[in-house]
């Protein structure tokens, strides 16, 4: 694999979305947001006024572990 150059990953992307990439179908399909009370209801976080970094969004992560699942990683 070659030197990447600067516009590449946005060419790349462009081609993804002509044809018919599947996580941008997922993301029209799936409302992602009626996770979030659930999850947050069931993990127990850290209380955020300790410092610390703060965490990553519960539904990015959410969304990390079901394309995990779908692609078999």
């Amino acid at each position: 694999m070659g030197q990447q150059h600067l516009f590449e990953t946005k060419t790349q992307l462009e081609k993804l979305s002509k044809l018919g990439n599947p996580l941008l179908k997922a993301n029209k399909i799936v409302n992602w947001e009626i996770f979030r009370k659930p999850i947050e209801e069931t993990i127990h976080s850290k209380d955020p006024t300790h410092g610390g970094r703060p965490p990553y969004d519960i539904v990015l992560m959410f969304k990390i572990v079901m394309l995990q699942q779908w692609c078999g990683l």
